[in-house]
This record gives C-alpha cells, structure tokens and sequence, in this order.
C-alpha cells in the first residue's frame, strides 16, 4: 500500500523574516600591524621581489642553482655516510615542511615564498635525474 504525503502549506515570507542582501561580499581586513610576530614582519620585508624583469629571472637561477646544490651535497653526504638517510630525507622535504608551516601560521605572507619555494622545489627536482 503506497501512501502520498502531502507538503505542509506553504505561508508567504515577509521581507522582514529575509536577511538582507549584500551586493558586495564583505572583504576581511587585515590584522593590524601589531598583530603579527616581529619574525613575520621581517620575514615580509625580506621576502619583497626584485625591481626589474631581468634581476628577477637572475634570483630565480639563484633559487633553483641553490636547490641544486643542496641535491648534489645531499646525495654527496649520503653516499659517503649511507646510514644517514633519514636527515637527508628530512632535509629534502624541508621545503614543502616550510611552505606548510608558514601557510599555516603567516597565511597572508606572501606569494613570492610560494614561488620561491617551488624553485628550490624544483631544483632538487631536476638535480636528481642526473645524479
């Protein structure tokens, strides 16, 4: 035996009983100043880009040559010390560990240290198919 049940009736809705519409989302401010940590303030200055196009392509070849060279020194210590395998994974993993971090704790940082990160991501990337 299949029963229907009916919808309950429906009233009309005053406009008071509805929020009001918002046109613009409300934006979130920013903390005041001191609000962050002094390491974050000088973790922000530090992290300001270069000026010019062309010192910016220079501090990416830095970011990615020093990603690099961790790689090489990295393997160079593993090969010579094989049972220390676990800080030298730890050590390779530092800069998604760091990226997490400050993600976490300093989320309106930056996104220059995204990128930078990503090019020392991308060095040790890159150094280990040669080595």
């Amino acid at each position: 035996m299949q029963t229907h049940f009916a919808p309950p009736p429906s009233r009309p809705i005053s406009d008071h009983a509805l929020p009001a519409a918002n046109p613009l989302p409300m934006r979130r401010s920013r903390p005041a100043r001191g609000a962050y940590p002094q390491w974050c303030l000088n973790l922000a200055t530090w992290l300001k880009p270069p000026g010019d196009p062309a010192s910016f392509c220079a501090e990416a070849g830095v970011w990615i040559g020093g990603g690099a060279v961790f790689r090489v020194g990295t393997h160079l210590l593993l090969m010579a010390a094989p049972h220390l395998w676990i800080p030298v994974a730890i050590a390779l993993l530092m800069p998604a560990l760091v990226a997490i971090a400050l993600s976490i704790l300093v989320p309106r940082l930056s996104l220059l240290l995204g990128y930078r990160l990503c090019l020392i991501a991308a060095g040790l990337f890159f150094t280990g198919f040669w080595l």
